[in-house]
């Protein structure tokens, strides 16, 4: 049981630190808001309990656990990886286009012409 209360803390942390990039760099919604602070506030619970009990025992069954959840945050670091590069190039496509939406007073085609 301590065992999966151990994978249960190591998935609510990679959910938070997936969740937190996708706030940061991808959209920033109230829902997405959120979810990002439920995560926290279960990882936060999940993690107390887990360290008052890993503290009685500890097995094989833990180590193993732990290292098959270790192949899938390198999967959630490449996720993070996307969310950063998606800013980057949404702030790009932004800085493209910024000079055709400058003045609102014109007509969008009026601009364009111009």
């Amino acid at each position: 049981m301590i065992a999966l209360l151990g994978v249960k803390v190591s998935a609510y942390e990679n959910l938070v630190r997936l969740q937190s990039s996708y706030v940061e760099d991808f959209e920033s919604d109230a829902a997405s808001r959120d979810d990002l602070k439920l995560f926290t506030e279960m990882y936060k619970t999940y993690n107390a309990h887990f360290t008052k009990q890993e503290e009685s025992a500890s097995s094989s069954d833990s180590s193993l656990l732990d290292s098959q959840l270790g192949d899938v945050t390198k999967s959630i670091t490449e996720a993070l990886k996307t969310f950063s590069d998606f800013k980057q190039a949404q702030i790009e496509r932004l800085d493209v286009f910024k000079n055709y939406l400058s003045d609102t007073e014109q007509e969008n085609l009026d601009v364009f012409k111009n």
